[in-house]
């Protein structure tokens, strides 16, 4: 086989992006029916209210959800997706009999009278004493930690919506036959094939965000695989360098997807300027929970 020309390229890249696209949007459903952004947030509150290793859910961490300013701030959703740091902080200090303290000294009084964990106690004497050091007050501080935690929350979800990105891509990457090896002999020997993966590829970066149309763009690539014989079908083969071939050819396809659809939407964009100008977003939200900005300190 001579080498690909460079529309055999964009036609394997445009491939690449509908398979990274239908993964995407399959990857959010999925989270989102698991609940994966709330599960997070409530892990990351209950290791600021309690101690981690505490099995089930302490007096202080359900206070705070079934304080008044909690239930206000999600409509009174069990499972919620989010929390801004300042409520989170106001609603810790109110579900602990606290009043917004002005100082250290009268942070840490609080602290200790009140009928909290011994967990919570020490960070809140921590953050009282980084208050004191910075000038900020409690209220303040807690609400730092808040973003601190969430931080890491993100970093969690994003390790297990790239780890559920890839198992789909792997489903999806069997279910249609994207056999890199077959694709480059398709679309090289097959001009009709390339003309096909051009008018999707036109149609991308205009296309909405929504499952009718990764839906429709994953079958019109299917479509597209089945109508050569070589690629068509999903056999295992007989011999052992056609199952190394085929093994070595999904695996490709696997690899790319993964890279998802903004890195290959910025392929094309360097291909061609026009390709890549208005690509859609990312569907994987990796930041599972939006915080609301501090005011600056005094």
């Amino acid at each position: 086989m001579t080498l690909p020309s460079l529309d055999v390229f964009i036609g394997l890249v445009t491939i690449y992006i509908v398979l990274a696209l239908t993964v995407s949007a399959l990857t959010e459903l999925l989270t989102r029916v698991i609940g994966l952004r709330s599960i997070g947030l409530k892990s990351g509150i209950r290791s600021i209210l309690q101690d981690p290793s505490a099995k089930g859910l302490e007096s202080e961490t359900k206070k705070f959800w079934n304080s008044g300013i909690i239930k206000s701030a999600t409509d009174g959703d069990s499972s919620p997706n989010s929390l801004d740091a300042l409520t989170f902080a106001t609603a810790t200090l109110a579900s602990t009999g606290m009043q917004l303290p002005v100082n250290s000294d009268q942070a840490k009084a609080m602290i200790a009278k009140a009928p909290i964990n011994a967990h919570l106690k020490d960070v809140l004497n921590d953050l009282s004493d980084r208050a004191a050091y910075r000038g900020t007050t409690l209220h303040d501080e807690l609400a730092q930690h808040f973003d601190a935690t969430m931080e890491k929350v993100g970093r969690w979800y994003k390790s297990w919506a790239q780890g559920i990105a890839f198992v789909l891509a792997i489903v999806v990457t069997v279910y249609v036959n994207a056999n890199t090896l077959d694709l480059l002999h398709q679309l090289t020997a097959h001009p009709e094939a390339r003309l096909a993966l051009a008018t999707l590829q036109s149609s991308l970066a205009e296309a909405d965000e929504d499952h009718g149309d990764v839906v429709r763009n994953v079958k019109a690539v299917e479509a597209i695989i089945t109508k050569d014989a070589l690629a068509g079908t999903l056999t295992w083969p007989d011999q052992n360098a056609e199952r190394f071939r085929l093994i070595v050819g999904l695996l490709i396809t696997i690899l790319a997807v993964s890279q998802g659809a903004p890195f290959w939407f910025d392929v094309l964009s360097r291909i061609d300027p026009r390709n890549g100008a208005n690509r859609p977003p990312s569907s994987i939200s990796v930041q599972p929970i939006p915080t609301t900005a501090l005011p600056p300190q005094r």
